[in-house]
């Protein structure tokens, strides 16, 4: 489902006070996922289909691609977890896509969220700290975000299709006390005026870490196209 969410209240780390966050209208993306290991979550649903008819059905196809029976108690934990992701994302992030990182049986699944966002600010007026990267993808990953124990580890990132970027890890305690890693990427696609951004966060760092791996291949499977369609269509 391609879904544009352009308003609304929107919550960290998505939150952008700095600089509008608007749906971009010329860019779009694909994405070549290893669907073993991913699973594509709807922020909406096309007519007949619901939260709970879309988990059963991902969890069952996710089954079925192990070669695992798809009418297992499984099925049901795995389902029940995909509705929970489904329902909190859509309250608590802005995003146009969510994909679900789900490697083995063992693993729980981890939500990564992806957002195309209009190009916003100058790349070089605005240029800072990094000389390939701009003032809006350090604020669309966190960059320059002090209040953790750490600071923000950042790097450079290329891909074929996406060109230089940034990635950062780090860490913030939430006002409950609770520590969360909080792993984003961001890139500048010049040639549709989009600012692409993929994040996830959790209170595991150690799965994050073991997840970092296939996120860094999932951003290299990116591409951004011109979006000549309908804002929302339905897509396989």
């Amino acid at each position: 489902m391609r879904l544009g969410r352009s308003h609304g209240e929107q919550q960290h780390p998505a939150d952008d006070p700095a600089d509008e966050t608007v749906t971009s209208e010329l860019g779009w993306v694909s994405i070549d996922a290893d669907r073993r290991r991913w699973i594509l979550c709807p922020l909406a649903f096309p007519a007949g289909c619901d939260r709970d008819s879309w988990a059963a059905e991902a969890a069952a196809a996710w089954l079925e691609r192990w070669g695992l029976p798809a009418d297992t108690p499984e099925a049901e934990s795995l389902a029940a977890m995909l509705r929970l992701i489904h329902e909190r994302a859509n309250v608590q992030i802005k995003c146009h896509q969510i994909w679900i990182y789900l490697p083995d049986r063992f693993t729980t699944p981890l939500p990564v969220f992806l957002a195309v966002w209009r190009q916003s600010g100058d790349r070089y007026r605005r240029l800072r700290m990094l000389t390939e990267a701009d003032k809006r993808l350090r604020m669309l990953t966190e960059a320059d975000n002090k209040s953790g124990a750490r600071e923000p580890q950042t790097d450079e990132v290329t891909t074929e299709h996406l060109g230089t970027g940034l990635q950062v890890l780090h860490q913030r305690t939430q006002g409950n006390g609770e520590l969360l890693a909080f792993l984003a990427y961001a890139f500048r696609v010049e040639e549709h005026a989009t600012d692409l951004q993929l994040f996830t966060l959790t209170s595991d760092l150690r799965a994050l870490m073991a997840a970092s791996d296939d996120i860094g291949r999932l951003v290299q499977g990116i591409t951004v196209y011109r979006n000549t369609d309908e804002r929302l269509v339905v897509e396989a």
